[in-house]
């Protein structure tokens, strides 16, 4: 709980939403930093080093298996979810026997786990976005593209953005570059994006430039999608908008291509679609809630519930 990365803002997301539920909830991770210490100040919430989690939970949710072991031990009848977040290792194995349920945030992260483990994952559990945190886009978009949004937040990036820059001198557009690889870090990106016309990223800020309202253009350094459209968001959605969506390589004719592809009533339907589906505080909640409640097995009507970065 120190940079700003997806799984950090997932575990941001769910602990507001279950505070707002009524649930008890504490985060902890191994490292601690500036956005641990904004979780406590500016939500409330709970957020401790490993060693000074308190009361026994009565479930741990683990975004990450850093802190399995040093939990399982200190709980050891505490039952575990886990929700595997990035890229599935070889050699993937349980290191403790209390993670009940193990899901993907994607259909391909649920298919290496069964694999892997011999065990078929029981449900996807994906990403949501807060729509609480931010305002999507009051004007229209408008009939032709002006300003393009670079969201870079993988380690390589350089070439995407010399081919975005070349893109958008072609087409006329104005290219804004965000996210750590390019140097310019943003607190609120979707409150940054609802300002741009189309946007170019992958992964969880895809879904917050989508939701904010903008057009968007799955893509990163390994690809690139197509424009979002009503008729294709399921299929980037549940693929979490990642490198298994993309049907294209990174070339700058592709670039262009799609880029001009832009329909602002298409992009703004997909949007409104995306909102709806995807809300944290509703349909969210409502799935971990649903998962945390099989593995209490009925056991208390209001978990306190742990979550582990």
């Amino acid at each position: 709980m120190a940079k700003r990365t997806g799984t950090e803002l997932a575990a941001r997301d769910l602990g507001r939403a279950l505070k707002a539920r009524g649930h008890d909830v504490i985060l902890t991770a191994p490292s601690l930093g500036p956005l641990a210490e904004e979780l406590r100040l500016d939500e409330g919430l709970q957020v401790v080093e490993p060693d000074q989690l308190g009361p026994r939970p009565d479930v741990i949710h683990l975004n990450d298996l850093c802190l399995a072991q040093d939990l399982a031990a200190r709980f050891p009848d505490v039952p575990m979810l886990l929700q595997w977040h990035r890229f599935v290792p070889e050699d993937f194995a349980l290191p403790v026997p209390q993670i009940a349920r193990t899901c993907g945030v994607t259909p391909r992260m649920n298919r290496k786990i069964a694999r892997r483990l011999g065990v078929e994952p029981e449900q996807v559990l994906g990403n949501y976005v807060d729509l609480s945190r931010f305002a999507p886009r009051s004007a229209p978009l408008p009939d032709r593209p002006r300003r393009l949004l670079l969201v870079g937040q993988q380690k390589r990036g350089r070439r995407l953005l010399v081919l975005a820059t070349l893109a958008a001198r072609i087409l006329g557009l104005k290219l804004t570059a965000v996210g750590p690889r390019y140097f310019r870090r943003v607190e609120n990106l979707p409150a940054v994006a609802r300002d741009f016309d189309i946007a170019i990223a992958s992964g969880r800020s895809a879904l917050e430039c989508l939701a904010a309202g903008c057009a968007l253009l799955p893509g990163d350094p390994k690809g690139l999608g197509e424009l979002v459209t009503p008729e294709n968001l399921e299929r980037y959605r549940s693929g979490n908008f990642s490198q298994s969506t993309f049907d294209a390589p990174l070339k700058l004719g592709v670039l262009v291509r799609r880029l001009r592809s832009y329909d602002a009533v298409s992009a703004t339907m997909a949007s409104q679609a995306l909102r709806e589906m995807a809300d944290m505080a509703t349909t969210g909640v409502s799935d971990f809630e649903a998962v945390y409640m099989s593995l209490l097995q009925g056991r208390r009507s209001k978990p306190v519930l742990s979550g582990s970065d």
